[in-house]
């Protein structure tokens, strides 16, 4: 497996300095790790310097990482518009499934990262790229070449036909392979041109699939790596010329197999894709294809959809409906929930730092945009931690469903709905020691456990005259954020906080 060239600093160090030595002795880096400390941030001026002097010194196909024990952050080489595309993980430890060739230079240096499950897809990103079938490249080409052995093996159990998950499958029953050293192999593969592309391919399809974008087959193949923006400038090329002398435009796919740029079962694949991602499912959300029906859409096993087409309690009706063991993942921006279900009951769920009951409720109260895939997968493989879901689905969509009833009423009393601004109150203190804390309700009629009351505290510490309730609520990720808006109410109403008087109506 070739040895990645990697630039590694820390943001205690002096990362800056580290940079600009780099970009003095002229190397090329296959990536660049920046280290944050946590909960820490760069300005906008570091930020706009490691930009420019990334893409000074990074490879065509470069990564440059801002990682903490809490985020990562990636920025890879666009070829197309030649700048950077950025995207975002809720987890470090999701890094090392999109760069799996970097997963034991991380491990290594930073040993809080914790090794995914293999068998847990977290993303809609990891089902694609599982469910993607690899292709060899020109054969005659790499007659000589010598790799490691666990190249070897994939590259030969590599049939045209099984996808990843299957070859993964076969080669840990066969050869003992875990599915992330299969999945470094691929990488490998890939960055010798020995297979086409799959990890930017899946990508590509996971970021045009959550936005409800088309594209074109000829910005696909480049996003994706396997053409060139050369490559393909030449079959364009190519193709006016047929116009203009018989009147008849040829496909470019076809332009692109006949230049031996890749092979027939590739182009059916890309087309593939391009139907399911970037065509259909644009057409159906636009109303112009399909009908209710369309809401949950099938791919390679998989249900898939958005939630601007179903809402969240009636997907969990539906997987609970069918009665499946599975893996519900829903991504909304770098967040992401997953809920494993047992003979169609939710069994175990998690939504970032809450877990069981709490996550889903989150999941049911306020979650309206996203995407989903549901994975069948065998009972008995649960979420890590303590991820157990204690209370059947139905009470939790009432539950969830009265919630969002008190939340309407809350919001209304509030001038500014979840733009109000709030502060605590001059005698804060005082009247916070003064609260019998076991006659305390909530407006839900809920009370607070005394380490509930300790994350109550926490919270008000959030508030500070200039941040609004949404910024409050949505920044605190201890809670259910219907669970941190009414205990702000009760206390609003109880005189611990003030509305910012500008924004009370007269």
């Amino acid at each position: 497996m070739p040895e990645l060239t990697v630039l590694f600093v820390s943001q205690r160090e002096n990362f800056k300095k580290e940079l600009n030595k780099a970009v003095s002795s002229g190397t090329s880096f296959d990536a660049i790790v920046i280290e944050l400390d946590d909960g820490a941030h760069l300005s906008l001026a570091d930020q706009s310097l490691v930009l420019s002097q990334a893409a000074r010194i990074l490879g065509s196909r470069g990564t440059l990482l801002l990682i903490s024990n809490e985020c990562a952050l990636t920025f890879g080489k666009d070829e197309v518009s030649t700048g950077f595309i950025t995207r975002a993980f809720d987890s470090p430890s999701a890094v090392l499934i999109r760069f799996p060739l970097l997963g034991s230079f991380l491990a290594e240096r930073l040993p809080n990262i914790r090794r995914l499950h293999p068998e847990l897809v977290v993303s809609l990103f990891e089902h694609i790229f599982l469910t993607s079938t690899p292709m060899r490249t020109d054969l005659d080409k790499h007659e000589d070449w010598t790799g490691r052995h666990d190249e070897h093996l994939v590259y030969d159990t590599i049939d045209g036909i099984s996808n990843v998950e299957c070859l993964s499958t076969a080669l840990c029953a066969k050869h003992g392979m875990t599915a992330i050293a299969t999945m470094a192999a691929l990488e490998s593969l890939e960055r010798r041109g020995l297979i086409y592309p799959l990890l930017p391919r899946a990508e590509f399809l996971s970021s045009c699939y959550k936005a409800r974008r088309p594209f074109k087959l000829g910005h696909y193949m480049v996003a994706a790596g396997i053409l060139s923006q050369g490559q393909l400038q030449v079959c364009l090329e190519k193709q006016a010329e047929e116009v203009e002398t018989s009147g008849q435009k040829p496909l470019l796919g076809q332009l692109v197999v006949k230049a031996g740029l890749i092979s027939e079962p590739l182009l059916k694949s890309l087309l593939d894709d391009q139907y399911f991602f970037g065509g259909s499912q644009v057409l159906a959300s636009a109303g112009i294809l399909g009908d209710d029906g369309e809401a949950i859409r099938t791919f390679h096993g998989a249900m898939m959809g958005t939630l601007s087409s179903i809402d969240t309690s009636s997907l969990l009706q539906s997987v609970a409906a069918a009665r499946k063991d599975g893996l519900l993942v829903i991504e909304n921006g770098n967040k992401s929930a997953q809920v494993k279900f047992e003979d169609g009951e939710p069994a175990s769920a998690m939504l970032g730092e809450l877990a069981g009951d709490e996550a889903l409720m989150e999941l049911l109260v306020s979650w309206s945009e996203g995407t989903f895939v549901f994975r069948r997968q065998d009972a008995g493989k649960r979420l890590p931690g303590l991820c157990d879901v204690a209370s059947p689905l139905q009470k939790l969509i009432l539950d969830a469903s009265l919630a969002q009833d008190l939340l309407v009423k809350i919001y209304l009393q509030l001038p500014g709905n979840r733009t109000t601004i709030l502060y605590l109150a001059d005698n804060f203190a005082q009247q916070w020691q003064k609260l019998d804390r076991t006659l305390c309700r909530l407006p839900d009629g809920s009370t607070l456990s005394p380490m509930q009351w300790s994350t109550l505290e926490e919270l008000m510490q959030r508030i500070n005259g200039v941040a609004t309730i949404e910024q409050i609520v949505d920044g605190f990720n201890k809670w259910p954020s219907y669970l941190s808006m009414i205990s702000i109410y009760f206390l609003l109403q109880k005189g611990l906080l003030v509305q910012q008087p500008s924004l009370v109506s007269t």
